[in-house]
């Protein structure tokens, strides 16, 4: 019997069983391959061609006998309901991150009238995630200016192809945190990043990810803090007098940047906790 097919009569016994990683990995691979979910794959296992066969084992076979993201192998992820490319090249979106855009677009609608032309930056912009799917949320009820920029060619590779699959318009720059908006004078009215916060001598971190996600990505000097200084040293010199500005943050940062934030003599800012109670997001407005 092929692969395929011990898989999915395995499935209709296991699915119930399974972790929902598992279920969410497995879904990724069939919607992938065979571009309907699990469940319609199961049902449909008899109508399935040979060719979505064998591209169905070749990618559960790497999954089986590698700890390679299953985002990775399969190319995209999906993140509040929309489909994102991603690559080596840059982070694979995670649930947390989908807690700052929920936040960004209900403090947008809160602090902006319906109507409003908002100019939004995404910085160290990864696959464009958070930058993109805050524009398309709300692009039916703000005028949204996007710019992008990440220090990695490569990373803004997949932001291009993002912006393009959702035919959305953006400046992209090439460049380290907020230096390309400070050197064409931009102004902002919403600026939001996911920035490298991880310790390098954090222990604790996964070993998928240490081997594969993109290091540039992930780690920070001065104890994960480098860039949180960077950009709360410089904000003022992009931001309009009204602004947002949404940070995540690691969950073990917030007694840090509270001291770097009063540092700053910033008042209105606050640190939310995620799903998970565990401090995740600063957000700082004036």
């Amino acid at each position: 019997m092929k692969t395929i097919d011990l898989y999915l009569k395995y499935q209709l016994k296991q699915i119930e069983q399974l972790e929902n990683k598992y279920q969410s990995d497995i879904n990724l691979i069939t919607l992938k391959v065979f571009d309907q979910t699990l469940n319609q794959t199961l049902v449909n296992r008899d109508k399935l061609n040979q060719i979505d066969k064998n591209k169905f084992e070749k990618i559960f076979s790497q999954y089986l006998m590698t700890n390679i993201p299953i985002a990775y192998l399969v190319g995209f992820e999906y993140f509040f309901g929309y489909k994102i490319k991603v690559n080596k090249n840059v982070l694979i979106p995670r649930f947390e991150t989908e807690e700052l855009v929920d936040i960004t677009i209900k403090r947008i609608k809160e602090k902006y009238p319906k109507g409003s032309t908002i100019t939004l930056a995404d910085i160290c912009s990864g696959s464009g995630v958070i930058g993109i799917v805050i524009a398309l949320e709300l692009k039916d009820q703000y005028t949204i200016n996007l710019i992008m920029s990440d220090i990695s060619k490569q990373a803004l590779e997949v932001v291009r192809e993002n912006l393009n699959y959702y035919q959305l318009e953006a400046i992209v720059y090439q460049g380290d945190m907020l230096q390309p908006l400070i050197k064409n004078k931009h102004q902002i009215d919403v600026l939001v990043s996911n920035p490298p916060y991880i310790d390098r001598e954090d222990q604790n971190i996964a070993i998928n990810v240490l081997k594969y996600e993109p290091h540039l990505a992930l780690f920070a000097r001065n104890s994960g803090l480098s860039c949180y200084e960077r950009i709360i040293d410089k904000y003022q010199e992009i931001v309009n007098k009204q602004f947002l500005l949404i940070l995540e943050i690691g969950h073990l940062q917030a007694d840090s940047i509270n001291k770097i934030m009063f540092l700053k003599k910033s008042e209105k800012f606050d640190i939310i906790i995620d799903i998970n109670k565990k401090d995740r997001i600063l957000i700082f407005e004036g």
